[in-house]
């Protein structure tokens, strides 16, 4: 390899070694060797370069950029000094030895196979897991979307949302909820059902698709296919108060089951939908907190310790209603604690109206029957630990 292309590579494996894992020892001290080797190679073909351009010979003439090249700052990983640092407690042979053990005494065809046969070993494993998730509840999916949407950038749907309000002059909850349908209706149209099962008859007359409609645009097509289309997105979302509720539990499980065969495009759909949808739902109960307020029983000094302590873990948002992945059975759990904290001769009630779910003594009763605790339930347990 000509020195240049070494030099580029040089300087690839510089940026390469800035997203390595913090915690891998195991690879930071390779990288680190390899380098002395590479370093090592380059600035001899470099001294032999300077000999023959002093007797008027040139093998090759570098591709390279000069002015990046010729500044160390632009090369050298300051991940690479702080992690040869925090392991200067042994030297390399040391730390070798303790990382790699016995296979330092392997030969390199030993350690070819040993990576062949545990990296098949991993392929098995990834088939289990993914047909296990396939087939599993679909309340283990709830974190699923959270954390895709957690790490996706939706600046566009944000700035495309604020624009939206800014050029409202009569902003108001009707206003809101029509958005809600328009919005929906955008993205049921980019094909996201399409692998959700057929509805049955029975199900298209039970869903609420004449109030979907009526607050779409003049110029909707209403057809029997886009009716059934709503209908399968309803077995995922709940309306109350005209307000959409997806469930992320059964959408996250219909996301992942299908991920591979949506487009590329619906793939990012699946999860703007619920993006938009959200922001939407935090405007929307801005209006109705402004009817809907916290009862007094719940709104003591020591009770708002508690709520903020639920919604800097996501359990509640900033109107005290239950996040969306929050299942009923952690919901029964929070009331519980709460009020037993809070010393309520009412358990129940006031969580059940706020929250407008009912039925938590019996979630409870259930709970002692089967002995599971919900999800989480040590992160709800830390809350309401004084």
């Amino acid at each position: 390899m000509h020195f240049s292309s070494k030099i580029k590579k040089f300087c690839e494996g510089m940026n390469v070694y800035e997203h390595l894992l913090e915690d891998e020892k195991a690879i930071h001290i390779p990288f680190a060797l390899s380098f002395t080797v590479t370093i090592t190679t380059i600035n001899g073909q470099l001294k032999a370069f300077l000999m023959d351009l002093a007797n008027k010979e040139c093998q090759e003439i570098p591709d390279i950029d000069f002015d990046h090249v010729t500044d160390i700052r632009n090369i050298m990983s300051q991940k690479l000094k702080h992690d040869m640092a925090a392991l200067d407690d042994m030297t390399i042979m040391e730390h070798l030895k303790a990382l790699f053990g016995e296979h330092l005494d392997k030969k390199p065809s030993e350690i070819h196979d040993f990576i062949y046969d545990n990296t098949l070993l991993m392929t098995d494993l990834l088939k289990k897991v993914h047909k296990g998730l396939k087939h599993a509840d679909s309340a283990l999916f709830g974190k699923y979307v959270s954390r895709r949407i957690s790490e996706g950038n939706w600046d566009d749907v944000k700035d495309a949302y604020s624009e939206w309000k800014q050029h409202q002059s009569d902003f108001s909850l009707e206003l809101l909820l029509e958005k809600q349908e328009q919005e929906l209706n955008r993205y049921l149209e980019k094909g996201i059902m399409r692998f959700e099962k057929t509805p049955s008859n029975q199900k298209m007359k039970k869903v609420d698709y004449d109030y979907h409609t009526e607050l779409l645009d003049c110029d909707f097509k209403d057809t029997d296919e886009y009716k059934k289309t709503y209908t399968k997105f309803m077995c995922f979302a709940t309306r109350h108060e005209g307000m959409l509720t997806i469930d992320y539990k059964k959408y996250g499980k219909y996301i992942f089951v299908n991920y591979k065969r949506f487009s590329e495009s619906q793939k990012v759909a699946v999860f703007e939908l619920c993006v938009i949808l959200s922001l939407i739902h935090q405007d929307i109960l801005g209006f109705i907190k402004e009817d809907k307020h916290l009862p007094a029983e719940l709104a003591s000094e020591k009770a708002m310790y508690y709520w903020e302590r639920l919604q800097k873990s996501h359990f509640v948002d900033n109107h005290y209603m239950l996040c969306a992945d929050v299942s009923k059975k952690q919901a029964m759990y929070i009331a519980d604690l709460f009020a037993e904290k809070l010393k309520l001769k009412v358990k129940w009630k006031f969580f059940e109206e706020l929250w407008n779910i009912k039925n938590l003594a019996q979630e409870k009763w259930k709970m002692h029957q089967t002995g599971i605790l919900p999800t989480r339930y040590k992160d709800i347990y830390c809350i309401f630990k004084e």
